[in-house]
């Protein structure tokens, strides 16, 4: 039996477990499964791997990349050292022994336990359009350890579950999520998504999707090259900011620190 530190962690209700706790990689999926059992409102975990001042490592159960993740770890680390305002590196480590990618975090204080984070998000790997098994043509978004296809109509719950875990695997991705996207006029939009992570078989429907509405966002930007900024309301009912500052892409969101607990797992 391992005694486990973690904080629990609120991006726009995206409710995230930070294991603070050093646990080997070849431990984290076990620890990943049991903490999720314990937690039944988080929709995802991550392990801080280090922190310093101006970098934090940080391996999401999966993998993965996760802007939430970036906001939340930037968030705490500011929180436990004080601090009004702070940048930092976040790098996430992937399946394979290395950083598969690093984004800037920017955070300023709003008011007790709660943080705006800004973070400088990675060019995505590619934005293409492609044929899936029992549906039309759909835009898929690559990031690192992460995809996202952007859907423009409804889809029955039980299909789109059906859906992104056999396209997940026809993809050969290590984590896929749809994006179920309304317009309400030309800068705002409210999303759905849909994440599936494979290696620990996670499925929800998340209140907010850091990466999912970047990947949105900058589609959305690749269609029409006006669109500078673009604000999508999460599930959970906060929204969140894509901005485009000189080809260089940003997302915008709040973050709060809900609580630190210790298990014996």
């Amino acid at each position: 039996m391992n005694q486990i530190k973690y904080v629990l962690m609120d991006p726009s209700k995206n409710i995230t477990i930070l294991v603070e706790t050093k646990i080997p990689i070849d431990k984290q999926n076990e620890v990943a499964k049991k903490l999720m059992d314990l937690e039944p409102k988080a929709e995802q975990l991550g392990f801080i791997m280090s922190s310093r001042e101006n970098e934090i490592i940080i391996r999401m159960a999966g993998g993965e990349f996760c802007g939430n993740a970036a906001m939340s770890v930037a968030s705490l680390y500011a929180i436990e050292n004080e601090f009004e305002n702070h940048n930092i590196d976040v790098a996430f480590y992937g399946n394979e022994n290395n950083i598969r990618s690093k984004v800037k975090v920017s955070v300023k204080r709003m008011n007790e336990g709660t943080y705006e984070a800004l973070v400088h998000m990675p060019v995505p790997k590619n934005i293409e359009t492609i044929n899936l098994t029992g549906f039309k043509e759909l835009p898929i978004v690559s990031l690192d350890g992460i995809s996202h296809i952007i859907v423009d109509e409804e889809v029955k719950k039980n299909l789109a579950e059906k859906y992104i875990k056999n396209w997940c695997n026809d993809l050969n991705l290590e984590a896929l999520g749809l994006m179920f996207y309304k317009k309400i006029n030309d800068t705002n939009y409210e999303l759905r998504p849909l994440v599936y992570v494979r290696d620990i078989g996670s499925l929800f429907w998340e209140n907010a999707c850091a990466s999912g509405t970047y990947a949105f966002g900058i589609y959305m930007m690749s269609q029409d090259k006006k669109l500078s900024h673009i604000y999508i309301r999460q599930a959970g009912g906060d929204v969140m900011e894509v901005k485009n500052e000189d080809d260089n892409f940003c997302l915008i969101g709040q973050v709060k620190y809900l609580c630190e607990r210790i298990v014996n797992i």
